[in-house]
């Protein structure tokens, strides 16, 4: 494929950038007081998967090394409210391994996440799609995850970024219907690296309206405002989508920003910085900004970058720039606590938002209870 084609392949996301960047983005404001940076990184784990392949290994060397080096990496920062740097792992129900969930269950005991779901599926209809997320929540509920004292819930992220049979691939035009029949608060996905799954909402959080008869439902929807509640619809929290004119390692192209960190995306200052410019917030409530990285945490080649000095200075930066206690407070937090923050803003709240990291969904049982460990 040629230059052209590329570019011709890309012109309706090319066009529904333009249209943000021109006439949607709004720099952040200096004059509303201090402003809250919400950090959630969210990770499409994928242990003992040779994402490049696509085949299984034997080794258990991503495993081995999150539980051994993440704790001390995490446990040298500390954001605005003496939190940890909190990563919530997607955790991949089609190549579900028990003792890898009790193994992550300890890091959230011990405070350093969550888990919620990740799920690659093709050719299901909607029973059988329903059927497979019920088992998934069960299972997962064993180890206190995906489970409140109140509810059964979860996150959710489609693998090959395929929602809502976007590419042909699922089945399922009406996933996300099944979706929420099935418990899920939020969809973690954008933005996507799969063509098919790309929107014409561009770093908005917002309510996607299923069209039972249609793929793509997620494809636009109604923003998530102040005093503007929907009742019937998903919520899409997605991450920075941005033209990175800093980084021109293709001669015929900048990089496009996505948030992704990983070898090949360390994450830079200038990165950092650009995240937060794309200021993704609730309208109505412009002093809560939303970054949400992510990462396919267990592919060997990015362990060094995910685990090292890389995502160390990363943490540096942000803790130095992004959380002096007066212009910003840094606030790290996973999937679940984002999204309660994120209905606090609708429902009018304001101020620190740390005191609504469980204002709707409360923690999950392996969040503080340890007889999930052992079983």
């Amino acid at each position: 494929m040629n230059i052209i084609s590329k570019i011709w392949a890309e012109k309706d996301w090319i066009m529904n950038y333009a249209q943000w960047a021109l006439f949607e983005h709004k720099p952040v404001q200096d004059d509303i007081g201090t402003i809250h940076i919400m950090v959630l990184f969210v990770d499409h784990f994928e242990p003992k998967i040779d994402r490049l392949h696509g085949i299984r290994v034997t080794d258990d060397v991503g495993m081995k090394r999150w539980m051994a080096e993440y704790p001390m990496l995490a446990s040298k920062h500390k954001d605005s409210d003496g939190k940890h740097p909190q990563h919530t792992w997607f955790y991949p129900y089609d190549y579900m391994n028990m003792e890898h969930l009790r193994e992550l269950s300890m890091l959230v005991y011990k405070g350093y996440g969550e888990i919620e779901l990740h799920l690659h599926h093709k050719n299901d209809t909607s029973e059988s799609l329903e059927a497979i997320i019920k088992d998934a929540v069960r299972k997962y509920n064993t180890i206190g995850a995906l489970r409140t004292e109140e509810e059964n819930t979860y996150g959710f992220i489609h693998g090959k970024w395929a929602l809502d049979n976007c590419d042909g691939t699922c089945g399922v035009n009406d996933e996300i219907s099944i979706l929420l029949k099935t418990g899920c608060y939020a969809d973690f996905g954008l933005p996507a690296q799969n063509r098919y799954a790309r929107t014409k909402k561009i770093n908005k959080i917002y309510y996607a309206i299923d069209d039972p008869c249609k793929p793509k439902s997620f494809d636009t929807g109604i923003d998530v405002a102040v005093g503007n509640s929907t009742n019937g619809g998903l919520m899409m929290i997605p991450g920075p989508l941005r033209i990175d004119w800093e980084d021109w390692r293709f001669k015929w192209h900048p990089m496009v920003e996505h948030g992704e960190i990983r070898l090949i995306r360390q994450p830079t200052e200038s990165r950092v910085d650009l995240w937060i410019d794309t200021n993704i917030h609730i309208p109505g409530r412009p002093d809560w900004i939303f970054v949400k990285l992510f990462t396919h945490g267990c592919v060997n080649e990015d362990l060094d970058t995910l685990l090292g000095p890389s995502v160390d200075s990363m943490h540096n930066y942000l803790g130095t720039k992004y959380n002096d206690g007066k212009k910003y407070k840094l606030h790290y937090v996973t999937a679940r606590e984002a999204y309660n923050i994120i209905k606090a803003a609708e429902a009018g709240e304001s101020g620190n938002p740390n005191h609504y990291r469980d204002f709707i969904i409360k923690p999950y049982l392996n969040r503080k209870n340890y007889q999930f460990m052992s079983k």
